[in-house]
């Protein structure tokens, strides 16, 4: 595994569009998300290019 800063890739587009175009440059086939990405995220985009986007929903545990 590696790590990748996104500042080092040099892509200047915003929001959905910067997730995407990181997606694109990396080749990446899935991107995991977590819920509150369904409120921004352009699914249509992602699927466009044959990216599957995943949702995390993760339900915390309540302690005593």
């Amino acid at each position: 595994m590696s790590f990748v800063f996104s500042s080092e890739l040099g892509i200047e587009t915003k929001s959905s569009d910067r997730i995407l175009d990181i997606c694109k440059r990396l080749d990446a086939s899935s991107y995991v998300s977590g819920a509150l990405g369904t409120n921004y995220l352009n699914l249509a985009d992602f699927d466009r290019e044959g990216i599957t986007v995943k949702f995390q929903h993760i339900h915390h545990p309540v302690f005593k």
